[in-house]
């Protein structure tokens, strides 16, 4: 990462701290990779928290252990230990209380669809395509080479290999953005063609010949924040998700750990998967769960599971190794009153889960 980079990076988070002024208009043509949260801000907890309730299974096929979480009980998951290097863990409650109204710098919500083959194992190995329907341009905020697209002046937007982003204004107040990491730019394209607009909904009709696998919808998810999807910046789960998110970050931003639980299906399972590249099936709590890293940088690293019926969990973490990142996540349990009101307050008064913080 670049000092560039990490000095944007920085300027971002003191803007959703409140000093928007110092924000660049325009950003880097390569948006900075970034697991750590957009403007966490914590929310005030008036009444005494309550203990969520877990019950431990041994698994005696493979010595691991299942943990069991009652159905749709979003657990307050905090780690044992950070990894070293990480700062104690603070923590914040979902939804964050900007996300309905982002101000006005953030790229904003987007309603997502995925494309590729909902019967493979890795639904985007072969072919993908995420489009997203927004209301404002990234690639006017992040600049990038200009393109034609469906008769319209578009931006390529590059963040990194292997995945490549296109957005243009389909019509006024109505802008799509379609990235994908197996279709070169020629079969986005072609893809972008057969984009079938309804108002604010878009599907995809005839499928391009020559593409490289299946392109049929395989999740749907409304109002999911669009850095979220382009720089993936936590949190990776829809605007409306009630949950929590607990984690830190180093002075220099890496390494960095956070995890996230929250109410979701498996359109949101598949939506952080797609960000993540958590490709690889693995047993994670003793839940069928994907673990991955980022191609162009392997140490940053995602696992990504169902915690239980409805509760999607997430965890992420940039310069850690793949044992260490195990390692935390394995040492997850639930917090005790006490210890999420302490994480809280840590939360609400530090500069990456709201309060006054540094700045």
């Amino acid at each position: 990462m670049t000092v560039d980079l990490d000095t944007r990076m920085r300027s971002a988070r003191d803007s959703l701290l409140g000093a928007a002024d110092h924000l660049s208009p325009r950003r880097p043509s390569r948006p900075p990779r970034s697991l750590r949260p957009a403007g966490v801000v914590a929310v005030a907890v008036a009444a005494v928290l309550v203990v969520v309730g877990v019950a431990v299974r041994p698994d005696h096929q493979d010595g691991l252990k299942t943990v069991i979480t009652p159905p749709s009980t979003v657990p307050r998951l905090i780690p044992a230990q950070m990894p070293h290097g990480v700062p104690a863990a603070m923590a914040g409650e979902l939804p964050l209380p900007n996300a309905s109204s982002p101000p006005p710098f953030a790229l904003g919500p987007a309603d997502v669809t995925l494309f590729g083959d909902p019967s493979a194992d890795d639904p985007f190995a072969k072919a993908d395509l995420a489009v997203a329907v927004t209301n404002r341009d990234p690639g006017a905020m992040v600049g990038g080479a200009k393109v034609t697209v469906r008769g319209r002046t578009g931006t390529v937007i590059d963040i990194g290999e292997p995945t490549r982003f296109i957005s243009w204004q389909e019509q006024p107040g109505t802008v799509i953005l379609i990235g994908s990491r197996t279709l070169d730019q020629a079969q986005q394209l072609a893809a972008a063609d057969a984009l079938v607009v309804h108002g604010g909904r878009v599907t995809l009709g005839s499928v391009p010949a020559g593409l490289p696998g299946r392109l049929e919808q395989v999740a749907e998810v409304p109002s999911f924040p669009l850095e979220g999807l382009t720089e993936e910046v936590m949190p990776l789960v829809r605007n409306s998700a009630t949950g929590h998110f607990v984690g830190n970050e180093s002075d220099e931003e890496e390494p960095s750990f956070y995890v996230l639980t929250a109410k979701g299906d498996a359109a949101d399972i598949a939506v952080a998967r797609w960000i993540t590249h958590a490709d690889t099936p693995t047993r994670i709590r003793g839940h069928v769960g994907w673990a991955g890293a980022q191609p162009d940088d392997p140490t940053m690293r995602a696992m990504v599971w169902q915690e239980a019926p409805g509760v999607v969990a997430v965890a992420v973490g940039t310069g850690v190794d793949q044992q260490v990142m195990q390692d935390t996540v394995a040492g997850l349990h639930p917090a005790t009153g006490r210890e999420w009101q302490a994480l809280l307050a840590a939360g609400a008064g530090s500069g990456i889960f709201g309060g006054p913080g540094e700045g």
